[in-house]
């Protein structure tokens, strides 16, 4: 087998680190025979830019580590190595992404919006971030929206100390005429119009007989969501603004 510098740095770093081809390639989404057919020489052609970063990164290394021999790369436009950039980005914001919730940590808006996008809004697919957003029915707007899932580690169950929907229920019928406007309105237009809203909204929790009354300034994000038999409803996820914590309200003083 003729002698070839990248080759043979590449075949050596597997050995070190007690790698397997075909372990290797599944984890960097390529068959192990396009692989093995290049540590072994039956394939002429070095791996390909692409191929060789995701190697680098696989393998602990950045590509500086294989340039210090001349290797067979194959060049790249500015244009592909941007989409290799992407695709890259992505794969670990989904890995950071499937961890952070594994662990049962709360997600970010972006996880949210990103979960939208790849499943286009679909419930079923939905499992891991049920328990931290709301759903209300995003039909008949004439009163008060229709709470059909609390979740309960999300902020409004939080807030209300409850995961029970008729508590929120009942917290949404009792808002004033300006902030149900509001609310009616944005939950048509996100489920007329098929896109979400992002808006800073501040409520008042009234009192109970185990807590006084107090506000809560927070982020809210409505997206456009449907059941598996297709029903239309909006998911609502909120989240406290960074400097901002449930405060005691009394009158018009916080």
């Amino acid at each position: 087998m003729p002698q070839d510098p990248l080759r043979d740095r590449l075949q050596s770093l597997i050995e070190a680190q007690g790698r397997k081809p075909a372990e290797l390639g599944a984890a960097i989404g390529i068959d192990e025979s396009a692989l093995t057919g290049f540590l072994d020489g039956s394939t002429p052609e070095g791996p390909s830019f692409a191929t060789m970063s995701r190697l680098a990164r696989e393998l602990g290394v950045s590509l500086s580590y294989f340039d210090e021999q001349e290797g067979d790369f194959e060049i790249a436009s500015a244009r592909d190595i941007d989409q290799q950039a992407s695709r890259l980005l992505t794969d670990v914001f989904r890995t950071a992404r499937a961890k952070m919730l594994a662990q049962g940590s709360r997600p970010t808006m972006d996880c949210i919006v990103a979960w939208w996008q790849e499943t286009g809004g679909k419930l079923e697919n939905c499992e891991t971030l049920l328990p931290y957003v709301d759903l209300v029915s995003a039909s008949g707007q004439d009163g008060a929206p229709e709470v059909t899932h609390i979740g309960p580690l999300g902020l409004s169950a939080e807030t209300l100390k409850s995961n029970d929907a008729s508590k929120l229920q009942t917290f949404i019928e009792k808002l004033n005429d300006a902030d149900m406007n509001e609310l009616r309105t944005t939950i048509a237009t996100v489920s007329r119009i098929g896109v979400g809203m992002v808006t800073p909204q501040s409520r008042i929790v009234p009192a109970t007989r185990i807590s006084d009354s107090f506000r809560v300034d927070f982020v809210r994000l409505m997206l456009p969501v449907t059941d598996k038999k297709g029903a239309p409803y909006v998911l609502n996820f909120s989240t406290l603004l960074s400097v901002s914590s449930p405060r005691k309200y009394s009158g018009d003083r916080v």
